[in-house]
């Protein structure tokens, strides 16, 4: 989730508007290391891919506080120790 107002202070808001899709694993707001104060973006995860893509067709840029959000589904990353062995040295 990309595009989050900078007025949403915690995951709630951001959680009850997607739970009305689907159940909600998680919800969180990246912040640097030791901040109060979110990045704009952060991460939701269902239960089920196919709500994550339903959230995605229904609420890609519903206004939340004031401002749209921009919904993709992510990818999973991979393990660290092959993204370690893929660096140029």
């Amino acid at each position: 989730v990309r595009g989050i107002s900078f007025d949403v202070k915690d995951e709630k808001p951001l959680e009850e508007m997607f739970s009305n899709v689907g159940p909600v694993n998680s919800c969180f707001l990246v912040r640097d290391k030791g901040a109060e104060k979110h990045k704009g973006f952060g991460f939701v995860t269902f239960a089920l891919p196919e709500d994550a893509q339903r959230a995605v067709d229904e609420l890609n840029n519903t206004p939340l506080a004031g401002r749209k959000m921009q919904l993709e589904v992510a990818n999973k990353r991979a393990p660290l120790a092959d993204r370690k062995r893929k660096r140029p040295e």
